[in-house]
C-alpha cells in the first residue's frame, strides 16, 4: 500500500502538509495583533455570564468531624498497600543455594 502523498502523516518531506507548515501556521498566526476591543469583550461577557458553577457541599453525615474520615481513609490504605505486598511475597520462590 502506497501512502498518500498528500498524507500529513508520512515521512515524505516534499509533501505540502510537512511537520514544518504547521508550525510555521502557527507561529504566524501568534504574530498578527489581535482584534481591536476584544479584551473588553471578553471581560463584559464573563461578567455577564450567569454564574451556575458551585462547589458540591458535602452531606452532613461524610463531613469530616475530628478527622475520623481522614483516619479511616489511611488505614484502608495502608491494608491496601500491606496486602498487595503480603500477595507478592507469598508468591516468590525462595533462592535456591
Amino acid at each position: 500500500m502506497n501512502p498518500s502523498p498528500r498524507n500529513p502523516f508520512t515521512p515524505d518531506s516534499t509533501s505540502a502538509y510537512g511537520p514544518g507548515s504547521v508550525e510555521a501556521t502557527l507561529r504566524l498566526i501568534a504574530t498578527l495583533p489581535a482584534p481591536e476591543g476584544i479584551e473588553e469583550r471578553v471581560q463584559s461577557a464573563l461578567l455577564s455570564a450567569p454564574r451556575t458553577a458551585r462547589m458540591p457541599v458535602w452531606p452532613v453525615a461524610l463531613r469530616p468531624q475530628g478527622g475520623w474520615m481522614r483516619a479511616a481513609a489511611a488505614a484502608a490504605i495502608v491494608l491496601v498497600v500491606a496486602g498487595g505486598g503480603w500477595s507478592i511475597y507469598s508468591r516468590v520462590q525462595p533462592a535456591s543455594r
